[in-house]
């Protein structure tokens, strides 16, 4: 007789994914326009937020009303000249009628244009792939092209916290100095903690201005191999600027 090998049952459970812990932003204190010091938090930096926004709305009405007011007198000027301008050649007309007329026969055949035949497109590359480059691109003075990405993050298309995140990216893994400090250039902060709480505070407060609020602009720029640590600072700072 032949014997059968018991069945074999297998269960596979669902995955459990982790729950995203929200964001913390670092702690702040601020001062008001009473010098009276609270927590920076999203519904106080609500108000500063606001406030900034008011005083450039009025800015830029009086931009705008200022701009309409040169135009408006541009306009009138222009107006009054051509209004000028006619009137000299009306009365030239005038007088030069009292010396002689001048008459026109009409043709009796007209003149027919043909319309011009439309041009045929021809696109070549419209159905052919883009070309792939095995080696460095160079332009026509034999300098490289550089890879750049620069991404926008806003309120709308990301989430709080993405400042922390991305500086924290930015400097995971960078390059060490001879002191072993890594290389850093900022004008909010003296080190990249200083750097990272800004980042944080200036998030929490532009989140609290408006639902498409700007957030971070992040660039990444390629530079040559070839340089070292210090050139590589220099290039980027060059690229900053």
């Amino acid at each position: 007789m032949a014997k059968t090998s018991p069945s074999r049952t297998a269960v596979q459970a669902a995955p459990q994914f982790k729950k995203k812990k929200p964001h913390v932003y670092i702690p702040a204190v601020v001062a008001d326009d009473f010098n009276r010091l609270c927590v920076l938090t999203i519904d106080t930096a609500n108000g500063f937020a606001r406030k900034r926004l008011d005083a450039a709305s009025q800015r830029v009405q009086l931009r705008a009303d200022q701009t309409l007011l040169r135009d408006q007198r541009r306009a009138y000027i222009v107006a009054e000249n051509g209004l000028r301008l006619e009137f000299l050649e009306a009365e030239q007309q005038r007088r030069a009628m009292r010396r002689f007329l001048r008459t026109k026969v009409r043709p009796e055949k007209k003149i027919r244009h043909t319309p011009p035949k439309e041009r045929r497109r021809d696109w070549a590359y419209a159905s052919k792939a883009l070309p792939t480059y095995s080696g460095p691109v160079l332009d026509r003075r034999g300098e490289r092209g550089v890879f750049v990405r620069i991404r926008y993050y806003s309120r709308k298309t990301a989430s709080e916290g993405v400042s922390s995140r991305v500086l924290q990216y930015c400097f995971h893994g960078c390059e060490l100095d001879e002191f072993g400090r890594p290389y850093f250039a900022s004008n909010i902060g003296r080190h990249v903690d200083e750097a990272l709480s800004a980042f944080d505070h200036l998030e929490q407060v532009n989140w609290s201005a408006q639902k498409n609020a700007k957030l971070l602009m992040h660039a990444i720029m390629a530079v040559d191999y070839r340089q070292t640590p210090d050139q590589m600072m220099k290039t980027g700072l060059m690229w900053a600027e």
